[in-house]
């Protein structure tokens, strides 16, 4: 009775909790409007696949944010890195705009 849990901890827990009390007492199922020990089975094995289904949400967004961590990470080390390389270019072909193109450093203000 009362409201159903708006939060998935809550709701699984008020569920687990119900068909727990059954199993232990198989006799309300008898007092119980279309609740077979079936249905309780499979609310049971409902539950426990929820409970993986969140916990498997919960790793594998856990491993996206690390993920993302790394590269976000190595894409701004290969940004240094090649900012550091174009200088290097620069200066050693400075006096050589038809290598540095090649090498794709082109003349600021041209395309």
């Amino acid at each position: 009775a009362g409201d159903i849990p708006r939060d998935t901890d809550s709701l699984l827990g008020d569920i687990d909790a119900f068909d727990t009390a059954l199993h232990h007492d198989p006799t309300l199922y008898e007092d119980s409007r279309g609740i077979s020990k079936k249905t309780g089975d499979d609310a049971l094995t409902r539950i426990d696949a929820a409970r993986l289904a969140e916990t498997t949400q919960a790793r594998e967004s856990g491993e996206s944010q690390e993920a993302t961590v790394v590269r976000n990470t190595t894409e701004a080390s290969l940004r240094a890195l090649a900012q550091d390389v174009a200088i290097a270019i620069e200066d050693a072909f400075h006096d050589q705009p038809q290598r540095r193109e090649r090498l794709g450093l082109f003349q600021r203000g041209s395309n």
